[in-house]
């Protein structure tokens, strides 16, 4: 027997998260971490993705899972999803001054999430590599939502 959506686990140590995530959808959620890889890249939809098929791989139920970052026009989107990374060696502050000194401070909140389709839900190898990403693009849709500030 399958898993169902009830079994649902959203993949985040931010408790505020989970609260707005159960808020969203009406319900309780179950909420985790789990250490998966995360892939570096400038693209919400393919970090994303990769670790949504991680996790329900690893786990063999639903999971969702949601990533965020800052996306400055200016940057050309830059940093994305590295956004913890260049804050994290800068500080706030240091990256409010980057942002300014190219003039244009103006920065888009990104948040992404994803959540793979049953074809996920069973148990894989705990590695990564067992998953192929293009054998399960079809099944995927990651939803990208983003405010301007």
């Amino acid at each position: 027997m399958r898993p169902s959506l009830d079994s649902l686990v959203f993949l985040t140590s931010n408790a505020g998260k989970a609260r707005e995530a159960a808020a969203l959808l009406g319900r309780p959620i179950a909420a985790r971490t789990l250490e998966i890889p995360e892939i570096q890249s400038l693209d919400f939809a393919e970090v994303v993705t990769a670790k949504a098929l991680a996790a329900a791989a690893q786990l063999g139920v639903p999971v969702l899972v949601e990533d965020s970052g800052l996306s400055l026009p200016a940057w050309k989107g830059y940093p994305g999803p590295l956004t913890k990374f260049a804050v994290g060696a800068v500080g706030e502050a240091g990256f409010a001054r980057l942002a300014w000194a190219w003039g244009d401070p103006r920065a888009d909140a990104v948040s992404t999430w994803d959540s793979p389709g049953p074809a996920h839900w069973r148990k894989r190898s705990s590695s990564p590599r067992g998953v192929s990403p293009a054998h399960s693009l079809p099944s995927l849709a990651a939803r990208t939502v983003s405010a301007g500030t």
